[in-house]
């Protein structure tokens, strides 16, 4: 059923805090009573650690960009330049504040892998290739949270329907439109997904009086879901995709640098740097998934079709992880190109 993709393919995965931003549920949502949901709280201002928030994600942009410069400032400048689109225009970029709490936010590719790179790396290799940049637009400045680098256009034309709307990748339109989220599945039913956005609360213990949220299919769910390790999540934001006829699925895999533990202390060290790559999958693998308990949400790309009021599924990556040993979290080998359930 998978095919290996030969060349990186962008995945935005270190913006779902390298897959620990919102862990599966481990039970279907159970009907409960009626009650109004309150509705999701929209800060004013944004900044790359706010992740778990809704209004994060509705105003994330994304870009494939060709960088040409730096000011002394250490403003990036860049321009989009695809094969289909030649653009003059002057577009500029800030970095967000470096953090100890955060991994990396650069990608670079490694062969069929996308392997993390620290900042200072980066820096040193922003004008090679060209690089998709996921960006916040704050006080009319351009903040990069996540950067890859890619070679060819071939690893974005691949992996992206063009919904309805028909944009051509290589043109601006086409990124305007696109929006992605971490999405937890309800039911997918009839060409659609019905979907929601889940924020790990910390807590152990759900409220004594639960709150209800209904969602679009007409489900009646508990505000506060238990994740697989028990701790509690709360249902932020929720909403159905229409699935596209082309829409691309793909599952993503993770290789963690190899810890390795310092004689008579205990310290460890980390050999190596955080590696994803993605397999393409299929539209039955999916519909048979989506709603299955796994250790992560699908990270959803989508289009919003206004004319038809609706949210457009153009690509889903599901989440799998794989150990050192080439081993996928079910311990099945995950170098064969099996599925991964």
């Amino acid at each position: 059923m998978w095919r290996l993709i030969n060349h990186a393919t962008l995945i935005f995965l270190c913006l779902l805090g390298l897959f620990g931003c919102a862990k599966r549920t481990s039970v279907k949502l159970p009907p409960v009573p009626s009650q109004q949901p309150e509705q999701p709280s929209v800060s004013e201002q944004l900044g790359c650690e706010d992740r778990t928030m809704p209004a994060f994600w509705d105003n994330l942009s994304h870009l494939p960009v060709k960088f040409i410069g730096k000011t002394k400032s250490g403003v990036l400048i860049a321009q989009f330049n695809s094969p289909g689109t030649f653009s003059v225009k002057r577009l500029e970029f800030q970095l967000a504040p470096e953090s100890k709490e955060t991994k990396s936010p650069f990608f670079q590719v490694d062969k069929d892998w996308e392997e993390e790179i620290s900042r200072k790396t980066f820096l040193k290799k922003f004008k090679n290739d060209f690089w998709v940049v996921s960006y916040l637009t704050v006080n009319d400045e351009k903040i990069i949270c996540e950067a890859h680098q890619f070679k060819t256009w071939l690893a974005l034309e691949s992996s992206y329907a063009r919904g309805p709307q028909n944009y051509d990748i290589k043109t601006v339109g086409f990124w305007d439109n696109l929006k992605v989220v971490p999405a937890y599945f309800a039911e997918v039913k009839n060409g659609h997904a019905f979907w929601f956005f889940l924020r790990d609360t910390g807590s152990t213990a759900a409220p004594e009086q639960q709150e209800t949220v209904r969602l679009q299919n007409g489900f009646l769910v508990n505000k506060h879901q238990k994740f697989i390790d028990g701790t509690i999540g709360e249902i932020l934001d929720h909403d159905f995709f229409t699935i596209d006829a082309n829409c691309i699925f793909q599952l993503a895999e993770r290789k963690d640098p190899r810890s390795i533990k310092i004689p008579k202390t205990n310290s460890k060290i980390e050999l190596g740097s955080l590696k994803i790559r993605v397999k393409f999958s299929d539209r039955e693998y999916f519909l048979k998934n989506a709603t299955i308990s796994v250790s992560a949400p699908w990270l959803c790309f989508y289009e919003r079709d206004y004319q038809n009021k609706a949210l457009v599924l153009l690509r889903a990556v599901g989440i799998v992880t794989e150990n050192g040993n080439g081993k996928n979290e079910s311990g099945k080998n995950g170098k064969n190109g099996k599925n991964l359930k």
